[in-house]
This record gives C-alpha cells, sequence and structure tokens, in this order.
C-alpha cells in the first residue's frame, strides 16, 4: 500500500495522510504428481508524517490482508506461505509516532496427499495504538503442519508474539492472534491449535474473564495498583478423522518494559478451563523469564488438569530478580493426544501484583447461612401456599 502524505505547516486539526491498504493473493495448483510452492506478501503503506514544526498528528498506517493457497493431485510436498504487515503510523513534530498502526491479517491454505505445510505470519504496524495482528492455517495432507504467528507491539509492550503450531493428522486449522489495547478476540472454535493474546487489556474485557472466578478476583487491584500485562487463551484439540498421536503447541511471548512501576509479585493467573469429555493423553505448561524456565508442569489425566487450570494463581515472586533490561516472558502450551474428541482450553492473566490485594473472598459465616436457609424456606412455603390457593 502506498505511502500516507506528510503534513507540512500543519495545524491543530490537521495530520500526516493515511496509508494505503494492501491487498494481495496468491495461488498454485498442479493436476498431477508436481510439488507446489505459493508465497503471499502484502504490506500497508507507512501513515504520513508532520514534516512541519506545527502541530498535527502522524496519519494512520495501512492495513495489509494476505491470502496463499497451493494444492495438488498427487503425493508430493505442498509449501505454502502468506506474510502481512500492517504500516506503521506517522509521526508527529516530536518524533514520536501519533498514528496507529495498521491491523495484519494473513491466510494460509494447502491440500494434497502428501506432505503439506501451510504457514501464516501477521505483523501489526507500530503506533500510538498497534495495530492487531491476525494468522490462520488450514492443511490437509498426509504429513507436513499448520503453522501460525502473530506479532505486535505498543507502548509498555515492546514486542507480543503468539504462535500456535498444528500438526497435519487429516485436516487440521491453527490460529494466531496478537494485540494491545484492543478488544480481544472471541475464543477460539474450530481450530485444533490456537493461541490469543492481548496486552493491556481493558478493565471491562478482564472483569468479563474474570467473572465467577472469585481466587483470581481477589488477586489484582483491577483498575488501581495492579498492573495486568496480559489477557490470554490457549487451546488445543485432535481434529477429525486423525490419525496417530500427535502434540499441539502454543506459546505467547513478550517483552515488557518495565520502567517506573511500582514492584510487587509476577503473578500468573489460569481461568475458564474447558475440555472434551475424552481430555487428553499427557498436557504440558511451562513458564519461561529472562531466557529460563520458571515453571514447569505435566499432567496426564484430565482431574488433576482441570482443578490446576480453575480459578487458580500462580506467585511467581518479584519479577525484578534476575531481571536484565526489559522483562522477557514466555507461556508455552503442549497438548499431546491420540484420538479424536481429545482437547483442552483455558485462559491466563499475567501481572505485577500481590496475593489478596483484590477484593477477599469473604466465606459466609455458619450462623448466616441458617439465617438465609431458613429466609429461603419461608420463602419457598409462601410460594407453596400460594400456588394451591383457590
Amino acid at each position: 500500500g502506498g505511502n500516507g502524505g506528510a503534513a507540512y505547516y500543519a495545524g491543530p486539526s490537521r495530520s500526516g495522510g493515511t496509508g494505503g491498504n494492501a491487498v494481495s493473493s496468491s495461488s498454485g495448483t498442479a493436476a498431477g504428481n508436481s510439488s507446489v510452492n505459493v508465497s503471499d506478501y502484502a504490506r500497508g503503506g507507512q501513515g504520513g508524517a508532520v514534516a512541519s514544526s506545527g502541530t498535527g498528528d502522524g496519519g494512520n498506517g495501512g492495513a495489509a490482508t494476505s491470502t496463499a493457497s497451493g494444492s495438488n493431485a498427487g503425493s508430493s510436498t505442498i509449501h505454502v506461505n502468506s506474510s502481512a504487515t500492517g504500516g506503521d503510523g506517522g509521526t508527529a513534530p516530536s518524533g514520536f509516532i501519533q498514528g496507529n498502526g495498521g491491523n495484519a491479517l494473513s491466510t494460509a491454505t494447502a491440500s494434497g496427499a502428501g506432505p503439506v505445510y501451510a504457514t501464516a505470519t501477521a505483523a501489526g504496524g507500530k503506533g500510538f495504538l498497534g495495530g492487531t495482528a491476525h494468522a490462520t492455517a488450514y492443511a490437509t495432507g498426509a504429513s507436513g503442519r499448520a503453522h501460525v504467528s502473530a506479532t505486535t507491539h505498543q507502548g509498555r509492550i515492546i514486542s507480543l508474539r503468539s504462535i500456535a503450531n498444528a500438526p497435519v493428522a487429516s485436516t487440521v486449522a491453527a490460529e494466531a492472534y496478537a494485540a494491545v489495547g484492543h478488544t480481544p478476540l472471541a475464543a477460539p472454535t474450530g481450530f485444533n491449535s490456537a493461541t490469543h493474546a492481548t496486552g493491556l487489556p481493558e478493565v471491562a474485557d478482564l472483569m468479563n474473564v474474570m467473572a465467577g472466578n472469585v481466587h483470581v478476583l481477589s488477586n489484582y487491584d483491577i483498575g488501581g495498583a495492579s498492573d495486568i500485562f496480559l489477557l490470554g487463551t490457549m487451546s488445543a484439540s485432535f481434529p477429525v478423522g486423525g490419525t496417530s498421536g500427535k502434540t499441539f503447541s502454543s506459546s505467547i511471548d513478550m517483552n515488557i518494559d518495565m520502567t517506573g512501576l511500582t514492584e510487587m509479585n509476577l503473578l500468573v493467573s489460569l481461568l475458564n478451563p474447558s475440555w472434551n469429555i475424552v481430555g487428553f493423553d499427557s498436557l504440558q505448561f511451562r513458564i519461561n523469564k529472562e531466557g529460563g524456565w520458571i515453571y514447569d508442569t505435566t499432567f496426564t489425566d484430565l482431574s488433576s488438569a482441570t482443578a490446576f487450570f480453575d480459578d487458580n494463581t500462580l506467585d511467581l515472586g518479584q519479577w525484578s530478580t534476575g531481571l536484565s533490561g526489559n522483562l522477557d516472558l514466555g507461556f508455552y502450551f503442549d497438548l499431546s493426544s491420540s484420538m479424536e474428541g481429545q482437547g483442552f482450553s483455558f485462559d491466563l492473566i499475567a501481572g505485577n501484583s500481590l496475593m489478596g490485594s483484590g477484593n477477599p473472598v469473604v466465606p459466609i459465616p455458619g450462623t448466616l447461612w441458617l439465617l438465609i436457609s431458613g429466609l429461603a424456606g419461608l420463602i419457598g412455603m409462601r410460594r407453596k401456599s400460594q400456588h394451591h390457593r383457590p
């Protein structure tokens, strides 16, 4: 997409031009048993800068949409790559980026009877509000993978990347989403491996996800002293008609500028688990900080996993311990399964907070329970008598 025009002699209500949107699509098909390689790339235009010393805002970056597909009629290898990069926002006279970054959407599809590799990569543009990144990949074949990566950045979140990988077992689909300061994407459905990551989530979005999780709520002063860096979702499921055991992987990596924050502890909360009846063969969840593993747990039964991921907060201590520069954090989820219907998903929250700093969970005293139960009984009796009254 073309770059937005620069603004000269800008005034209070003037800004640089908006970058042009980029839309690109590529496909390749072999009627016989030939290998197929398809690559597609789209990049949104950069927002125009304010070139004078006057006031004004940089223009918004353009959006980018890339679609790539490939297929053959034989068993030779298929490689499909789709890449989309949103345009950066334009700069203001101060040199800071004031325009919003462009969104990026990437989709890759590969289909054949042999090895197939579908890779989709999306990167949101830099800006006052960074662009969203959304990547999906679909693969049908005898082997291979659907692999997706979504990256963005804004303000304190120097970088935020979500990755999902689904090994081919008949037909598989993978999804990755990354955004900072935006409304989270709806929960993933129909994907065998999916990762959603929202940096610096809004209070309303946090409260929506935390609803009903009283213990998690008790550990964050939402909208107050606590700093929430991440709201994420990770999920995996074995595909319909899949063959042999596979491991579906997803991860969230982030680099955070901790400058100016009042140090508390690094808390990671796990909530809202969802699963299919048969669960999984094994599930591994790991946390990486500053290049080293600080948490690693594996489950082989559904009941233990659901208890761990249901309304649970991990206190990982002071985040400054071992810190070098910005804070590097990574969350990794691997689910191994071997039969149709196996799957698991959960939400996670990470932030700078202290256990018990939110609204406390106050148990109702036994005497009050008796009073409530007695009132409920009286109400029930009254309703019953009213119901039978002629």
